[in-house]
This record gives C-alpha cells, structure tokens and sequence, in this order.
C-alpha cells in the first residue's frame, strides 16, 4: 500500500467512524428524551422507588455517554484537519481546502458553519440539566417517603454533589465542544 492509498484509507474510516457517532449521539439524545418520562411513569405505575432513587444516576449515565461520543466526534474532525489535509498537499506543496478546514474558517458576514452543531449540543445540555433536576426531585421526594428527613438528606446531598461535578465537567466540556485550536 503506497501513502497515497493508505492516506485515502484513512480518511474513509475516519470519515465512517465520524458517522457512525453521530448516528450513536442521536441514538443517545433520542433514548435520553424517552427514558426518563418512561421510567418515571414504570416506576409510579408499579411503586417501583428504586427506580425513581435512581433517575438522576440513569441521567448522568446518559450524559457521560453524550460527551464521550461528542468528543470522539471532535477528535476525529481535528485528525483530518490536521494531519490528513495537510497530507493532500500537490506537487508544489499547496495543500487545498478539505471539509474540516473549510468547516473551521469563518468568514467575514457568514454565520459559523458549525453553529447548528453547537446550538444541538445546548440544548441537550439545558434539556438533561432540566431531566436531572426533575430526577432529583423526584427521588428526594421518594427518599422523604421512604426514609424520613435522613433518607432525604442523604438523597440530596448525593445528587447536588453529583450534580456540581456534572456542571463543572459540562462548562470543562464546552470549551471542547468544537475541533478549533484551544
């Protein structure tokens, strides 16, 4: 295999693995949308605690998943910005514009080309920030009646503490949410 096929090669499976996250970030979204209401209602249905103790943990779960897809995105988009476009190069050495560098440049008047990525990405974090303090409130309201105030004392403070860390890694996150040089 010479480098122009193995370079080829490359960016074909990148560009592969680059679709199949997203397909597996919108599977998440859609999945993370559906599961809390559903298991809110199966475990109300069924007086099934345990179930809604666990919501916020389900959110989390979900979260985690999210940002890990997000970032396999990212990484992918930045490798062949900057290492398999600049491989493209002619003769002369002039390398030309590919999808990623194109994506990338703004230009003057132009709205950001990845701003509709961006504006996704909020909104599932505003969305799962709203699912996790709805979960939160639902399991401290079945701590109470499970477990008296202990019961929700230790709920809460289990999920706020959680919850601080989530908002720290998602405001960490943000900075990452894009390929663009940091």
């Amino acid at each position: 295999m010479n480098r122009e096929e193995f370079v080829l090669h490359e960016y074909v499976s990148i560009r592969e693995e680059i679709r199949d996250t997203k397909a597996r970030i919108f599977k998440l979204a859609g999945f993370g949308i559906v599961a809390m209401p559903t298991a809110n209602y199966l475990a109300h249905t069924y007086d099934i605690r345990v179930i809604t103790l666990s919501l916020p943990i389900l959110i989390c779960t979900i979260v985690i998943l999210f940002l890990a897809e997000s970032r396999a995105l990212m990484r992918c988009g930045k490798y062949i910005r900057e290492i398999i476009e600049p491989m493209m190069a002619d003769d002369d050495g002039h390398v030309g514009v590919g999808w990623e560098t194109w994506l990338q440049r703004k230009e003057k008047g132009e709205p950001d080309r990845r701003l509709v990525d961006k504006l996704v990405a909020f909104f599932f974090y505003i969305l799962f920030l709203f699912y996790y303090s709805a979960a939160v409130y639902l399991a401290a309201g079945s701590a109470n009646c499970s477990y008296g105030m202990p019961g929700l004392s230790i709920c809460l403070g289990f999920y706020i503490g959680i919850g601080l860390i989530f908002i720290v890694a998602l405001i960490t996150n943000l900075k990452y949410s894009s390929s663009t040089d940091h």
